[in-house]
């Protein structure tokens, strides 16, 4: 019976290439190295901000997924790729439908075409970039994917895509999708990951923004959050009292990202109840949520945009204007993105 690598091998390599075991070897190792060439120049592209050449890079890689299952590594450079490309795309979605409800109070229709054609195009290059995101995930490292975290990452970062599909239209396909493939990755993390474990927070904190911003649901977002922080927080008292040492900057810091953001939500639930505060709100669909004025925070509403709560420290960076915290980045992340 062929190997998986050995049938991947055979439908992109002429048979004459393959008439030996050891010439279809030869190809297999051929293809690793190209593999850690591919993965090396990504890195280089990133540190030179590159990032077309990096998505060039990391798609190969993403391609040769049958020789063997992405490596944390590999998938974070992956999903980096393809979320610095979209990232200044969604900005500038973001600034554009601010400049055109600008202009149609203004009635300006000249400017107003002009305006349009360009979210028409950034769009299009971002709908573009998500499908090409998401085939690569279903076409090759899903079928790829081990169980645990491999498997969770895809669903997640599927899951992220087309959150950013679904903020481009009116339409439930997107929406519906997307918390298809969140309650997916959910399912898989409780079965096979420790509440601690930072892919499993990562996705609480993503399914939070989901809920909270493209379903206009802050009852599920809280939930979501708080069932993954009581979990958390549970799991860390319990190894803490076996005495063991716990090294878990990363999942420490998801875990305060998680309490601010819930006891934001909360306390501007409550603001909205006793309509005190009213002039620091900030509409976001049908919730309206609290510009809390605290030196140690900075929330940012992006042009157009419902993007909250970016908190300022030193240990993570939610990137761009944005709470999407897939980009949550840290120096020792194992499972390190990226954004939002």
């Amino acid at each position: 019976m062929l190997k998986r690598s050995e049938f991947f091998l055979e439908r992109i390599l002429p048979k004459p290439l393959l008439s030996s075991q050891s010439a279809k070897d030869s190809a297999l190792r051929r293809l690793g190295v190209q593999r850690s060439r591919d993965v090396f120049a990504a890195e280089l592209a990133d540190k030179l901000s590159r990032h077309d050449d990096m998505v060039a890079a990391m798609k190969a890689v993403a391609e040769s997924s049958f020789l063997r299952d992405l490596s944390a590594e590999e998938r974070n450079l992956l999903y980096k790729a393809y979320k610095n490309q979209i990232s200044s795309r969604r900005k500038q979605w973001r600034i554009l439908r601010e400049i055109e409800r600008e202009e149609t109070s203004k009635g300006n229709q000249m400017h107003l075409a002009a305006v349009r054609k360009l979210i028409a195009k950034v769009e299009s290059e971002i709908r573009d970039i998500c499908e090409t995101f998401i085939g690569l995930i279903d076409d090759h490292v899903l079928r790829a994917a081990g169980i645990g975290e491999p498997q969770v990452f895809c669903w997640r970062a599927k899951a992220d895509f087309q959150r950013y599909l679904a903020e481009l239209s009116s339409s439930h396909k997107h929406k519906i999708v997307a918390e298809f493939s969140y309650k997916r990755a959910q399912e898989l993390a409780s079965k096979h990951l420790s509440p601690l474990n930072p892919q499993r927070l990562h996705l609480a904190v993503n399914f939070f923004i989901f809920y909270l911003e493209v379903k206009n649901s802050p009852e599920k977002a809280l939930t979501v959050a708080q069932e993954a922080l009581d979990l958390a927080e549970s799991e860390f008292m319990r190894i803490s009292r076996t005495g063991k040492k716990l090294k878990m900057k990363e999942s420490e810091t998801l875990m305060r990202h998680l309490r601010e953001e819930i006891e934001l939500l909360q306390q501007s639930e409550e603001d909205v109840e006793s309509d005190e505060g009213a002039e620091n709100t900030v509409g976001v669909g049908s919730g309206r949520f609290a510009d809390i004025k605290d030196p140690g925070r900075s929330y940012v509403c992006g042009a157009g945009s419902s993007r909250w709560a970016c908190t300022k420290d030193p240990g993570y960076n939610v990137g761009e204007g944005s709470s999407d915290s897939m980009v949550v980045e840290h120096e020792k992340s194992s499972e390190q993105a990226q954004e939002n």
